[in-house]
């Protein structure tokens, strides 16, 4: 466990990550609350596209994207299965950053190993009238304001020794003969229908460029850019996430395939 320290200092930055869309008023309501509290913070959209409750998704997103935001930014994710439950709510702080989000397993999902967490009073800053189905505007809103305004301290919070986790499936080993691969699981399709994979920069890097990606009967060469397949063909590759996708130059693959989040794949190389 790491101890309580004060490692994250609040410079006003408020980043949001839901599964709420933007078709409604929720996130700008969650906004509205924050800023009659916190009348100086600055708010950043990280996305509202995740699909609807999929903690895996969100936990990727703001795992890729935590390094680029600046020391002291909050992170407030609300991808809340449980919302309306007795679970938890959490803030989990590392490298200067804090994320506020319910205690469902998305943080320490998102954040590296070193992550302190600490559990939070959900009651001590919520709005009035506590919704069962919008902890965003009437609990996370509220905390984060707290937590940007002073009124909350993470020194003053207990530590959180046993958060709840979750495990994402690693790659799986496949074995046939003469050669050696892995079965890969689709973690998200993006918004160009690429298939964005388990199979991370480290297990390409071992394998080389002779490794491909069987999909149904189709044989798929890893490249380094789109521009080296030709509009309309497959290809494999790696993003800028550092994760394997499978592509289709100009086009969708997962239309191409039918595939979508959880669906697998094959990994293959010649021994």
């Amino acid at each position: 466990m790491k101890e309580p320290t004060s490692d994250w200092s609040p410079n006003g930055l408020v980043v949001w990550t839901t599964d709420f869309g933007l078709e409604n008023g929720f996130v700008g309501t969650m906004r509205g609350v924050v800023l009659d509290r916190a009348p100086g913070a600055r708010h950043v959209d990280l996305t509202h596209a995740v699909p609807p409750q999929a903690i895996e998704v969100a936990a990727l997103e703001l795992r890729h994207a935590l390094p680029y935001f600046p020391a002291g930014s909050l992170h407030v994710v609300v991808v809340d299965p449980g919302v309306g439950t007795e679970r938890g709510v959490l803030c989990g702080v590392a490298h200067g950053q804090c994320v506020l989000g319910p205690d469902n397993g998305l943080l320490p999902l998102a954040l590296p190993s070193d992550a302190a967490f600490f559990r939070m009073d959900p009651q001590r800053f919520a709005l009035p009238q506590v919704s069962a189905t919008f902890h965003g505007r009437d609990v996370f809103a509220p905390l984060a304001a707290a937590l940007v305004n002073g009124s909350q301290r993470l020194q003053d919070a207990a530590p959180l020794p046993d958060p709840v986790r979750l495990k994402t499936p690693d790659p799986e080993p496949l074995h046939a003969e003469g050669r050696r691969g892995w079965r890969l699981r689709v973690l998200l399709v993006d918004r160009f229908g690429n298939l964005i994979t388990n199979a991370e920069r480290e297990t390409l890097d071992a394998w080389g460029p002779e490794a491909w990606v069987q999909v149904g009967v189709e044989r798929i060469a890893v490249q380094k850019t789109y521009a080296q397949a030709p509009p309309g063909a497959t290809l494999a590759l790696l993003n800028s996430w550092g994760h394997l996708e499978i592509a289709v130059r100009d086009g969708s693959a997962s239309q191409r395939f039918g595939l979508g989040r959880g669906a697998t794949l094959e990994l293959w190389q010649q021994v």
